[in-house]
């Protein structure tokens, strides 16, 4: 740490710091005001009684950095219970483990990505793995990722030997890791990581059928025990054996020839497909993974009936022991396809995006979540695919059929209105002329009705002020011997002005 004897003496084992592990016990903060002390000590008292000064304790910047990331790692040894020594404590260790420990901080501060949902067309133990890589970048109130709320046991095993000059095992390779793998499930935080838990739960499941299976936990929150009723319930053993058992039968049963609209990278993108789901089976059952040499042989063997001579030629290539293409799988597939017989043919054809056979809007590809070829299948090809195949198929077409009646999109029901039974898309269609005209007459409809009603209103006024011009008229005896009983102009002057007197107390306009 680069601190003298007068430091550590009267200055750090004063306050507390005598071992290693008591490093723990101060943060930042804490080691910056001992730094403002070390700086300006107290005063102390000589043999006389007087207060003298004291000089100050060296502390270099360069130590104070070191004090506090010494600090750092001994709390991190603590949460994965790690006992600390002169190995796991040398400078090599503690710069490794600032490092990763910015890094980690850094990748906190990023935006969460958006939580996977569980949705009808996609199983929960697919959901699963995508759930784990969200978690894994989520970090919680203990600084480490939530990944470690659902680890399989919640006890902390015994500690392996940590790298070389490094904060973590060749097992967990990384401090993230090792938190994973060893942070205790009994410290008063991770109340506070598995309440985030279920709160990322809720999200998947909301208004899905799986939402019944995480409702009794929660009243108290307990993500931990939710997740292992979810799983427990829908991605049991048996959902990983029909995974596996669908992805082995498609490597190993389904042929291609050339002959179909299906492209060799349609079919090898979903081997590929099938491969992964393998891996991650094997994670759950007793299953050999494939490896790269059989990977080859089952390419081969399902592309055996094609009669192409450019493929053929290919496949004696990929077959010969030394150019190394039979024990790697990719470079197989990259010597394969540019001779595939459908990709030349209909690469001076029309896209069948453009064909009306598909619909304007089905565009061609692979499904992302079953890599089943998005095109026509005739009813004994659709009944060969898998249950998952078929599914997706059907809401890929659903997805890209427009509104309206028989796939065309909808017109405006009549005035204005929806179309028969009240939806939008099936009324009859009328012109923008016709509109503009309906729109006129209405306009003009009611523009004469509200010149009827002012005329109304006025002619009404004008019988009240008749009245009250008689009754003044009446009061002047002059009047009635010159008019006869008529309203002369003074008294409707009269008349009129009284009738505004009135309208202003009224409040009227």
């Amino acid at each position: 740490m680069g601190l003298s004897n007068r430091t550590r003496v009267l200055s750090l084992q004063a306050e507390g710091i005598e071992f290693v592990d008591d490093l723990a016990e101060w943060d930042d903060d804490d080691w910056d005001q001992w730094y403002s002390g070390c700086r300006r000590p107290p005063k102390i008292q000589d043999a006389n009684g007087a207060l003298v000064d004291v000089l100050p304790f060296l502390v270099p910047v360069r130590s104070l950095k070191r004090l506090k990331m010494a600090s750092r790692l001994v709390r991190y040894y603590e949460s994965i219970t790690r006992d600390t020594t002169a190995a796991n404590m040398r400078w090599a260790v503690v710069k490794s483990f600032e490092e990763q420990r910015d890094a980690l901080d850094e990748k906190a501060k990023v935006t969460t990505p958006d939580v996977p949902r569980l949705t009808k067309g996609t199983t929960v133990a697919k959901w699963n793995d995508a759930l784990r890589v969200h978690l894994s970048q989520v970090f919680g109130a203990r600084k480490a990722d939530l990944s470690y709320v659902l680890r399989a046991d919640p006890q902390v095993g015994p500690a392996t030997a940590l790298l070389a000059g490094q904060p973590h095992s060749a097992e967990a390779g990384s401090i993230q890791g090792e938190m994973t793998t060893r942070l205790s499930h009994t410290h008063p935080l991770f109340r506070n990581d598995n309440d985030a838990l279920y709160g990322i739960l809720e999200e998947a499941v909301r208004g899905s059928t799986y939402e019944s299976s995480i409702k009794p936990y929660e009243r108290s929150t307990n993500g931990r025990e939710a997740y292992l009723s979810l799983i427990s319930q829908h991605a049991g053993k048996d959902k990983w054996v029909k995974i596996l058992r669908e992805a082995k039968s498609y490597v190993s049963e389904r042929k291609w020839d050339g002959t179909t609209s299906l492209s060799l990278q349609s079919h090898i993108d979903r081997c590929r497909a099938a491969y992964v789901e393998i891996e991650t089976a094997a994670t759950h059952v007793p299953e050999q993974v494939p490896n790269q040499r059989t990977r080859v042989q089952s390419l081969l063997d399902s592309i055996e009936g094609c009669t192409d001579p450019k493929i053929c030629a290919r496949v004696a290539t990929v077959s010969n022991e030394i150019n190394g293409m039979s024990d790697n799988f990719e470079l197989a597939v990259t010597h394969l396809l540019p001779a595939c017989p459908v990709a030349q043919k209909s690469s001076g054809k029309r896209k069948a995006a453009q064909i009306s056979g598909l619909g304007g809007n089905l565009k061609p590809g692979v499904g992302p979540r079953t890599g089943v070829e998005v095109r026509y299948y005739k009813y004994n090809e659709f009944q060969a695919l898998s249950d998952d195949q078929r599914e997706e198929l059907i809401e890929i077409r659903k997805a890209s059929k427009p509104a309206g009646k028989g796939g065309k999109p909808g017109k405006p029901g009549r005035n204005g209105k929806p179309g028969r039974n009240g939806k939008p898309g099936e009324g009859k269609s009328v012109s923008w002329r016709s509109q503009k005209k309906q729109i006129k007459s209405q306009v003009a409809a009611l523009v004469k009705a509200e010149k009827e009603k002012a005329e109304k209103e006025r002619e009404l006024e004008d019988g009240e002020l008749k009245e009250v011009a008689m009754v003044i008229a009446g009061m002047r005896s002059d009047v009635n011997k010159q008019y006869g009983g008529e309203v002369d102009k003074q008294s409707m002057a009269a008349a009129v002005k009284l009738n505004s007197i009135l309208k202003k107390r009224r409040g009227s306009p």
